[in-house]
Parts: structure tokens; C-alpha cells; sequence
């Protein structure tokens, strides 16, 4: 059976939006996911389905805003898929710096031309490499105050996204198992 990395956006961020794993884990598993499991508490979820990603996908946000009370964005990656992002890593030395390496995962294809409007050389040793589905960012000065992160937001904003660093990127995948 596929296995899957869904990825909530914006839940349990400085105390707002309230989803507890071990509820999600429950309404997960009762609506017939299985091996399911979350990783922190920052909407993290890694499951098994038969059904195709875009299904699961959206049966994710249903519950979440039937339980809940509100829409919460949940972008999912097959195993293959999440392997190809971290064979890619674009940027090597981001992966010495995980908390600083990060991958936004985007609900939908993009073109190149959504970034042709941020200069790449422009921030300093911030940095950037984009993909159709996923835009990888390292900021080495802290993710905070960065400029960089607040342009590529800027560009993408018709496209809801989720960024991960670079260690729970890693993690899902093992989670994933092989």
C-alpha cells in the first residue's frame, strides 16, 4: 500500500490553531488510514492509503475542518517523491545547517517564471533553489528576519506552500521506511 508524508500547514504555531497529534492520529486512523504516525507537533503525518495523494490530501483537510473549525492546508508526497527532494539538495551546505536548509513544499505546480522576479544573488548568503513543486531556502544568518524568505513568500502567494527544514525533511523519509 502507498505510503505518504502529509505536511499541515500553520497548525500549533505560538499556541493558535490547535491540532493535538494524538487526536489527529485517532481521526486519521478512524477514517481508515493506517500505519500512521506524526513526528513533533507541527503537523507532521506520515500514513499508508490506497488511495492517489491528491485524495488523501484532501480527506486530511475534510476532517481536519469537520474536527476543528477551520481549513488547514495539507500538502501530501509519496515516498519517491520525498526521496527525489532530498537526493536533489540543491544546496549541500545547507544540509551542514539543517535548521537554517529549508524545503516549502507547494500545493501545486509552478513555473520558473514565479521566482524570475527574486534575484537569487540579491540577499546576501541567503540563497534559494526552486522547483516546480518545492523551493529550497538556506538562510544562514536565522529564518526570523530573513528578506529573502518574505520575497519568495511574496511570489508564491496565490499558492499555498509549508516549509520543513532540512532534518525533519530527512526524518519524514525515514519515517517512510523502505
Amino acid at each position: 500500500m502507498p505510503r505518504y508524508a502529509a505536511l499541515l500547514r500553520a497548525i500549533n504555531v505560538g499556541g493558535n490553531r490547535k491540532v493535538p497529534m494524538a487526536r489527529l492520529r485517532e481521526l486519521l486512523e478512524a477514517d481508515g488510514f493506517t500505519d500512521v504516525a506524526t513526528y513533533v507537533n507541527s503537523g507532521n503525518v506520515v500514513l499508508a492509503s490506497p488511495d492517489p495523494a491528491a485524495t488523501v490530501s484532501s480527506r486530511i483537510a475534510a476532517l481536519l475542518a469537520d474536527e476543528f473549525g477551520f481549513e488547514v492546508p495539507t500538502i501530501v508526497r509519496t515516498k519517491a517523491q520525498l526521496a527525489t527532494v532530498v537526493a536533489t539538495d540543491p544546496i549541500p551546505a545547507g544540509a551542514d545547517a539543517p535548521k537554517h536548509y529549508q524545503v516549502t513544499f507547494l500545493e501545486r505546480k509552478l513555473p520558473a517564471s514565479t521566482w524570475s522576479d527574486v534575484d537569487p544573488q540579491a540577499w546576501g548568503d541567503s540563497t534559494f533553489v526552486a522547483t516546480p513543486t518545492e523551493l529550497f531556502t538556506f538562510t544562514p544568518g536565522g529564518i526570523h528576519a530573513d528578506k529573502l524568505l518574505r520575497a519568495l513568500a511574496k511570489a508564491h502567494k496565490d499558492t499555498p506552500g509549508t516549509a520543513r527544514n532540512w532534518s525533519t525533511v530527512c526524518r519524514l523519509l525515514d519515517m517512510l521506511g523502505d
